[in-house]
Formats: structure tokens, sequence, C-alpha cells
């Protein structure tokens, strides 16, 4: 299903796991651009000032320590007077015109009496639109382009649906899937926002629950071979080579889950945290762990793209370590991937990181004893039950 007129913007959707107006709708944004007027006077340094107004002066070019310059003089409609800088930016040179009206976000520089131009907009931003979505994007593919396609989505996707009943929406006072999807693509306040995403996160949860519960059911059937037990100080050396300190939250999530390890029954743990509080990190420990216990290890991701980066990541956290990395992915070359799958399953390979191609029936472990998955939401009951079984 072609998403757009763009064979590379398609490329881009592709690698996002973006595959239908559905997968569009279910991207959401990083973080949200507030563009909601501010105050204007009685400012400190490095407020952030949002202000709507006219440029009444020509720009003037500058430099300074090899950066560009580009200043101009700003009046707002509230009467009050801005010098603002602009780094980098020649193309305003010659686009800025005096009298034409534009909304500014800039922080201010308290000792210049200056602002420092983060954004500027032309004309005046409508109420409904100055919370700004911004989504994660690869590289060349623009935000605005992005929120096109997800006004294409709803235009052409009739009915949606939840997976929340409606008896737990009345009680939890959830809005539905539908004003949820809105809420968090175009919202009109961060109440909107905060409203969307509480369906979104309640889904999620409920979802997984379920999932869990139904792959618990499946995989009682499975035995666990008693292994050698492990604890986080086999895996202390590799800690101490990190260029950085784990926080006591990492420490904890990776020593819980090495203790689970050495159960007698197959373990299940959500990872959860914020972009950038070490889930992989933590995730990369516990595959370490594994490794130092004789099995091997797969980490699978939902796009190439994320795959290639847990790789590149593997591979600078394990590099004074004896493991055998690998990468699986469904456009591996076809020479290389057979190589790879004879090696996998004469237990030649320590850990393995990929897509989809993790679970192929062409796939064969040797020893498999930890398989994580990242954004398991994007997976369903039977690849992950289809992975496990597979240890």
């Amino acid at each position: 299903m072609k998403l757009t007129n763009s064979p590379r913007l398609n490329i881009a959707l592709y690698e996002m796991g973006i595959f239908s107006y559905f997968g569009v709708l279910n991207y959401l944004p990083r973080r949200y651009d507030d563009f909601s007027l501010t105050k204007e006077t009685s400012l400190s340094d490095k407020d952030r000032v949002v202000t709507y107004g006219k440029i009444i002066s020509l720009p003037l070019k500058g430099a300074y320590r090899k950066l560009s310059i580009i200043t101009f003089d700003f009046m707002s409609d509230r009467g009050n007077y801005f010098k603002v800088v602009a780094y980098n930016r020649p193309y305003l040179l010659n686009s800025l015109k005096i009298g034409e009206s534009y909304t500014l976000i800039g922080i201010y520089d308290y000792p210049k009496t200056r602002l420092n131009l983060v954004n500027l907009t032309k004309g005046e931003i409508v109420k409904e639109e100055r919370l700004k979505p911004i989504y994660r994007l690869p590289s060349g593919y623009q935000n605005y382009q992005f929120r096109n396609l997800v006004k294409k989505a709803f235009l052409n996707v009739e009915e949606i649906y939840g997976d929340v009943p409606y008896t737990l929406q009345n009680k939890y006072r959830l809005v539905d899937k539908k004003t949820a999807l809105k809420n968090v693509h175009f919202p009109s306040s961060l109440e909107d926002v905060r409203q969307g995403q509480r369906y979104l996160k309640y889904e999620e949860a409920l979802i997984f629950s379920l999932k869990n519960k139904l792959i618990k059911e499946a995989n009682k059937s499975l035995a666990k071979i008693k292994k050698e037990p492990i604890d986080i100080t086999l895996v202390e050396p590799l800690i101490s080579t990190l260029p950085y300190r784990l926080s006591e939250d990492q420490f904890q999530a990776a020593s819980e889950i090495i203790d689970d390890m050495n159960g007698s029954s197959l373990m299940y743990r959500l990872l959860q945290g914020d972009v950038g509080s070490g889930k992989t990190i933590v995730s990369l420990l516990a595959l370490y762990a594994n490794h130092l216990r004789g099995d091997q290890g797969a980490l699978m991701a939902p796009t190439d793209a994320l795959a290639r980066q847990h790789y590149e990541t593997a591979k600078e956290i394990f590099k004074t370590q004896k493991l055998k990395i690998a990468l699986l992915l469904g456009s591996t070359p076809k020479e290389e991937k057979r190589n790879l799958l004879l090696d996998l399953k004469d237990g030649i390979i320590d850990l393995v990181i990929g897509t989809h191609a993790l679970f192929s029936k062409s796939t064969v472990y040797s020893s498999l004893g930890l398989v994580i998955i990242d954004e398991q939401h994007r997976f369903g009951v039977n690849q992950r039950m289809r992975l496990a079984s597979k240890g």
C-alpha cells in the first residue's frame, strides 16, 4: 500500500515500521512545541518568549566566530520592541520584509536585551494550532509532511475502534480511541494531550496484560532446563568498562531480571521507561549474563533502522568481550543470511539482533536462553510465542 506519491517518503515510512493508515495514526508525537503567546515584559535571562507582530527593519548580515548572524527589529502587537538575532539562517536576509507579520519564538538574552531566534512562522498561529506535535522522523522527512499524512489518514480511515471495553472507558472516564488519537495529533490544549495519552497508555497496558496471560497459559507446557545460577556480580566487570555510571534504577532493574533468569519457570518481564532512561543498556546486561551462562540471546526490534541501531550499540558495549554478534534482517543478502543461519544453528553466534526474521521457520538456534523484544506492543501474540518456543 502506497501511503504517499513519493517513493523516498514511502521507503522512510517502511523503515519506521508504518505500512498502513492505521500505522500512521498509531505513530505518536515525541513532544509538543507550544506556540501559545507568553508574557513580553519583566523577562529574566533565558526566558522563552512567544510573540506575534511585525518586522520593522531590514535584516542585517554579520558574523561571529565563523557563525553567520542575521539581526532585525521586531514589534509585537502588544507594542513591545525586540532586537532579534538569528544564527546560521542566511536565507532570512532575502526573505524578511518590513511590515510582514510573524509568530516568533525566541530565548531572551538578558545581558544583551535581545531575543535569540528559535522559530519564525509567517502569520498568526490560530489558537487551535498553537500546540504543535513534533514527530521522531528519519533525515529528510519534514514534520509538516508527516502531519499532512496524519490528516490524510484520518480522512481514509472510516471507523476507529479501540480495545478498551465501554464499561472500562466509562469506569475510568476515558475518551474513546478516535478522540484519543485526534487529541494527540491535533491538540487544542495540553489537557487534550493528557486525555489522549491517558486512553492510549491504558489500552497498551490492558493489551499487554491480556497478551501475557495468553502467552503464560500457552507456555505452561514448555519445560525449562535448569541452568547454572547467575547474579549481577558476574556482570560487574562489564559494567566497570561502561563510559558512564549506571543509575540506581538501571542497576536494580538489571539485577532483578538476572535473578529472575534463575527461576524454574519461563520469565516474562516488562521493562518500561521514557526515551533515554537506559532500557537498552539494561537489556544488554541481561543478554550478557545469559551469554555467561552459555546460552544464545536474541534482541528483536520492529524496524530495520532500530535493529541496526541496537546492533551498533551492542558492538560498542561488548567490544572488550568475546561475543560473536550478528545482525539478521529481512533484507540481509541470501548468501550472508544462509551462513548466518548455519552459525546460529551451530552455536557460533552468541547474540543475534534483528527483526521478524528472528522467528522465521528457517531460523534455528543452538541454545536460545533469552529473548528481548523492543517495543513489544508492535508484535502479535503468535509472533512472540513463536520466538519464545525456539528457546
